[in-house]
């Protein structure tokens, strides 16, 4: 999800045209967003990710008139 959003970002930054930027000034800003992804998703938030597996055992327990108000 958040590449998704970081994608979306960088292409609405990339489609502004406030003050003539110039190229090179796109591709260091873009380049940058980048590494600095990057950098997060390999080194920072590598092993911060954890999961929960959840098994019903019964599965009426699931249906909504079992719903006990939480």
């Amino acid at each position: 999800m958040a590449y998704t959003f970081t994608t979306i970002g960088l292409s609405v930054i990339n489609s502004l045209k406030l003050l003539k930027f110039p190229l090179l000034g796109v591709l260091i800003i873009n380049g940058i967003v980048i590494f600095v992804a990057y950098l997060l998703e390999e080194f920072i938030l590598k092993d911060k990710v954890s999961s929960l597996l959840i098994v019903y055992d019964n599965l009426e327990l699931l249906k909504p008139d079992k719903n006990t108000g939480y």
